[in-house]
């Protein structure tokens, strides 16, 4: 057999014993967050709405704004102003440990960071598990959670970063 014709064989043999590609139907769409912690509330934010996630750096205080603006922190090079999610919902006192973490937005030109208590890392859901309507005891979170996803465990609220940094009450940080 001439080497052609045994690569041709070969390439023959190959599709017929080919595995067929996954059709788009069977595809699952996943949605990517990271989960977090503040106030006793565990939540899970979009990852696009998420540019960076940094230690809690020393953080200078600001007078003459809201109890809830920690101050600004210079994060990479950037002044950031830093705000104690907990306490803008009015959950609790503002408070930083040492598994607090700040979680950087940035949204057409608007960078924020945002105090939780603890980040516990990039989460994948499987949107067939999406749920529209969550009921919270948390009314000040109403505006700004967006659906969320059933899991074996428990419902895993989505809040919306990009929609609290829009909102008048975020935007008004003077005292």
């Amino acid at each position: 057999m001439k080497p052609f014709q045994l690569i041709q064989e070969i390439a023959k043999q190959a599709q017929e014993n080919a595995s067929p590609l996954p059709q788009p139907e069977r595809m699952r769409q996943i949605w990517d967050g990271i989960s977090y912690q503040f106030g006793g509330i565990e939540l899970v934010s979009p990852l696009a709405e998420i540019s960076e996630i940094s230690p809690c750096p020393p953080i200078s205080l600001l007078p003459g704004v809201q109890q809830w603006v920690r101050g600004i922190a210079n994060i990479r090079g950037n002044l950031i102003t830093v705000v104690d999610l907990a306490a803008f919902l009015e959950l609790r006192p503002p408070s930083i440990n040492k598994n607090s973490r700040i979680m950087v937005i940035n949204k057409a030109g608007v960078m924020a960071g945002v105090l939780v208590d603890e980040v516990y890392g990039l989460r994948h859901y499987d949107y067939a598990t999406q749920i529209e309507q969550i009921t919270l005891d948390e009314p000040k979170l109403i505006p700004y959670v967006k659906g969320g996803f059933a899991t074996d465990e428990q419902e895993k609220i989505v809040l919306s970063l990009f929609s609290l940094i829009q909102s008048q009450e975020f935007i008004n940080i003077a005292a």
